[in-house]
């Protein structure tokens, strides 16, 4: 009975932690395991808000597809674990998605993971508000924008991929924008896992 009511609790956790009230609740990251080689790592706005992206990271989980879900304030930390899966060749493929701050924040782990001299496939930001230089370890940048964020700018030592998309539309705002591109952003990372 004990072992029954524990397992309740942990399936009750982890599908708080996927729905949008857990991901904005979450202060340590959310690791969901498979075989896979590549491995998306989902950083929310500031506080853990992250409207829409409960159902990306759902859709994303479906395909086997590891996950890690963090805040901003925790993405140093889950950069380090990246850095050492890598090295330990646990992980071939890196794909960083990042909503509003969580766009700053995964641009600055891919920074961390540059410093190690690890590649990253895509770094996926949705409405940045303000983000750092691309790092050159990055194979593909794209930016969706039209609520509060703005084009990103290609630096002059950046050879990768650069693609600003620019969402439009009366219903357009800084909380509508992951579910109003939800399939598209979906394709950029099942495209960056191969799958």
């Amino acid at each position: 009975m004990a072992r029954d009511i524990v397992a309740g609790l942990t399936l009750l956790g982890c599908a708080l932690a996927l729905s949008g009230l857990g991901v904005a609740q979450a202060n340590a990251p959310l690791n969901i395991k498979s075989p896979a080689s590549a491995h998306v790592y989902f950083v929310t706005g500031r506080f853990g808000i992250a409207p829409g992206l409960d159902g990306l990271v759902k859709k994303v989980r479906q395909r086997g597809l590891p996950i890690t879900i963090a805040n901003p304030s925790g993405s140093h930390s889950v950069a380090q674990s990246a850095i050492r899966a890598y090295q330990n060749a646990d992980l071939r493929s890196i794909i960083l998605v990042g909503f509003s701050a969580g766009g700053r924040a995964s641009l600055n782990m891919a920074g961390q993971l540059n410093t190690a001299n690890v590649p990253v496939e895509l770094v996926l930001i949705i409405d940045a508000i303000s983000v750092p230089p691309i790092s050159p370890n990055v194979r593909k940048l794209v930016n969706y924008y039209g609520g509060l964020g703005n084009p990103v700018a290609r630096p002059s030592d950046f050879p990768g991929v650069l693609q600003n998309v620019l969402v439009k539309g009366p219903n357009v705002g800084h909380f509508s924008i992951i579910d109003m591109k939800e399939e598209q952003l979906l394709g950029h990372v099942l495209s960056a896992a191969s799958l």
